[in-house]
């Protein structure tokens, strides 16, 4: 299953100029849209909930709340792996000073 960051890019030469901006605003603040309402995100992106519908159903999802919970659960599982990362990096830290 393509998550929707991937269909996102892979969509970027067939967006509306409107969805465009909804693409590029969700591409470069994950995290903050990940945890935005439809007319938080229609806002933030000068767009209208109507197009964020629209960019929903472009990419594959019956509507805002379908995409949101998918996009959400792939921002959650990335941050997830950055903390992890973080916690590897410190304790190969902590070892390497002690040895």
């Amino acid at each position: 299953m393509t998550n929707c960051i991937t269909k996102i890019n892979e969509s970027l030469h067939s967006f509306s100029k409107q969805e465009l901006k909804i693409a590029k605003f969700i591409l470069a603040s994950p995290k903050v849209a990940s945890e935005m309402t439809i007319i938080e995100l229609a806002n933030a992106s000068n767009s209208s909930t109507a197009t964020i519908v629209r960019f929903c159903n472009t990419l594959g999802y019956s509507g805002y709340r379908d995409f949101i919970k998918n996009f959400f659960h792939v921002v959650a599982e990335f941050l997830y792996y950055i903390m992890l990362l973080k916690l590897v990096n410190s304790i190969q830290s902590i070892l390497l000073k002690e040895y």
